[in-house]
């Protein structure tokens, strides 16, 4: 009954449910409701979510996160209330642990949007050390060393356009969050810097950068990466090491 083509059995199947089960499937279909072309749907699928959502497992939540973090930034009809309710299902401590689980663990699919987007909520701020030294995927490793680095969340919060020389092109303005620093600057670069991915050490040279941070301190690491196998990682410590002279700071 939750996609039957009548409003009113819709809003009387989410009025009746007495439990979800575990599923990322019924997880999503409920928030599909939340954003029902019915007003009166969407606000028993808000209370049906309030009511019920306590009681299903981390896992069956964690599941659905990759499909409704990324629908926050499409679907018009979601309200406050439904974006309040996502996020307070990811601040249960189960959840966020499960969710930092998930990120540090998978490899494919959209896991470095689903962390990028997961960046919203600072119940995963105390996972990002962790996620930084060994998750899987280099570009959640990347992520969680920039947010580290620039003591400094950033998540993509709403669509935009840019005009470019060739028209409108489809971009997202982003909203950001301080972070309290859990490691030194110098530590977060040495690790980034070293880490066994490109994109990994280019992100290094990236929260340098970033922050116009004098790299003078940093030469013996910025050395090491003049020598990269990856141009791109070779380019940006050549750019970091010419931008000041060693000694006075000085431009050359």
């Amino acid at each position: 009954m939750l996609f039957h083509h009548s409003g009113y059995f819709r809003q009387a199947a989410l009025r009746h449910l007495a439990r979800l089960p575990n599923s990322p499937f019924f997880i999503a279909a409920l928030f599909w409701r939340t954003n029902d072309w019915v007003a009166e749907v969407r606000a028993e699928a808000i209370r049906a979510g309030s009511r019920l959502l306590e009681a299903v497992k981390a896992d069956a939540i964690v599941g659905a996160m990759p499909y409704l973090l990324s629908r926050e930034l499409a679907w018009e009809r979601w309200d406050l209330s439904a974006r309040e309710l996502l996020h307070q299902s990811l601040a249960r401590n189960d959840v966020a642990e499960a969710l930092a689980s998930h990120l540090a663990s998978t490899a494919t699919g959209p896991v470095a949007r689903t962390m990028q987007l997961a960046m919203r909520t600072p119940a995963i701020d105390e996972a990002l050390p962790t996620l930084a030294r060994s998750a899987i995927s280099p570009h959640v490793r990347r992520l969680a060393y920039h947010a580290l680095g620039t003591a400094q969340a950033r998540w993509p919060a709403r669509p935009a356009r840019k005009r470019t020389a060739y028209g409108w092109t489809p971009r997202y303005e982003y909203e950001t969050r301080a972070l309290s620093p859990s490691l030194s600057l110098d530590h977060i670069l040495d690790r980034a810097g070293r880490d066994r991915s490109p994109i990994v050490r280019r992100g290094a040279l990236d929260i340098l950068i970033q922050l116009s941070q004098d790299p003078t301190p940093y030469l013996p690491l910025l050395a090491e990466l003049r020598a990269d196998a990856s141009p791109s990682v070779r380019q940006r410590a050549d750019f970091l090491i010419q931008k000041f002279r060693p000694g006075d700071g000085s431009r050359p």
